[in-house]
């Protein structure tokens, strides 16, 4: 749902535009028909300001989570909006943006950064929690009024593997060690990091990825979604997995190889598995998905904190009072 933004906010002098751009069926067919029709100023947006915009007069662009555009859907856009000077992304990605057509034309974009960092990393540190006491096994249990108890792991006996080392890998390295984990990193900037000050005990390239595997009591994905890292984890790499190994993907779904998780799960070949939603699956298999014991899906709410909104508003009036003043817009990516 696009966020409720006060008419009276706060704004910089000199920004009366503020485009709002949110991907619902009616609105883009709505914009792409007066696009089409060459007639972008007759098309009112929702604004901050009571003033009617036009396309033309939009000088800051904010995408919300929600916003997906395609290269051409962009440049439609870009095309008729000449004074556009910087565009706010509030996603942490950037695989749904066309960053070149805003390079081409000199317009600077930045995303959210690391707003959401600590929030992925805590729903990544509670899904390891829940899974080492066996938590979801209690609710079975308890649905069964069976009131035998479970064996339960101490955490910091495990072995865990962050695949990627961004800032959701790092909180998420620094919560594990805190708990005395054993936490390895992997990453294709492994050159780079200093192992004397980060929370990882190794640190492994990408490309050796299967020499960690076999070892490792849970593998958690925070890698962005690429053309290289879609379908990373396939099915060659989830059987190098041990049978009592848990996969953790809160990051993006093509990730992972879909179906070949399904079928580990089921077949028991992978103990465990938390993923924040399913896209590559047919309805059967979502059917089976749903019905699994041994699979748990978070449905993206790792982020989905009421303060979200609130917090990104802030940080995106920031930016355009850096950009009023001449200053650098933090998290700039373009």
């Amino acid at each position: 749902m696009p966020i409720a933004m006060k008419e009276t906010a706060s704004l910089p002098a000199g920004f009366d535009a503020l485009y709002y751009a949110h991907r619902s069926p009616s609105f883009f067919e709505r914009v792409k028909h007066k696009l089409s029709k060459n007639k972008p100023d007759v098309f009112k947006y929702k604004i901050i300001v009571k003033n009617r915009l036009e396309l033309k007069d939009v000088e800051a662009l904010w995408l919300s989570a929600a916003t997906v555009l395609s290269q051409a859907e962009t440049e439609q856009f870009l095309e008729h909006m000449t004074a556009l000077q910087w565009a706010y992304s509030q996603r942490t990605g950037i695989d749904h943006l066309a960053l070149s057509s805003f390079q081409n034309r000199g317009i600077k974009v930045s995303t959210t950064g690391d707003l959401v960092a600590a929030w992925v990393a805590q729903m990544n540190l509670a899904c390891m929690l829940s899974d080492s006491k066996m938590l979801p096994t209690h609710l079975i249990k308890q649905r069964a009024f069976r009131s035998e108890p479970s064996f339960c792991k101490d955490i910091s006996d495990l072995r865990v593997a962050i695949v990627g080392t961004g800032n959701i890998g790092n909180q998420t390295a620094a919560m594990c060690s805190a708990l005395g984990m054993k936490v390895i990193g992997v990453s294709k900037h492994r050159q780079e990091l200093d192992l004397g000050g980060t929370d990882y005990d190794e640190v492994y390239d990408v490309n050796d990825i299967d020499t960690v595997l076999p070892s490792i009591d849970y593998l958690i994905l925070t890698l962005p979604l690429t053309e290289q890292t879609k379908g990373f984890i396939d099915k060659a790499k989830l059987a190098k997995l041990s049978e009592t190994a848990c996969l953790i993907n809160l990051a993006r779904p093509q990730l992972v190889d879909e179906n070949a998780l399904l079928l580990a799960l089921k077949s028991n070949q992978l103990a465990t598995a938390y993923v924040s939603g399913l896209q590559n699956v047919s309805r059967v298999q979502r059917i089976l998905a749903n019905r699994l014991p041994n699979l748990l899906i978070t449905h993206y709410s790792d982020a989905n904190l009421r303060k979200k909104h609130r917090v990104a508003f802030q940080q995106f009036c920031s930016g355009l009072i850096n950009l009023t003043e001449g200053r650098e817009i933090k998290n700039r990516i373009v």
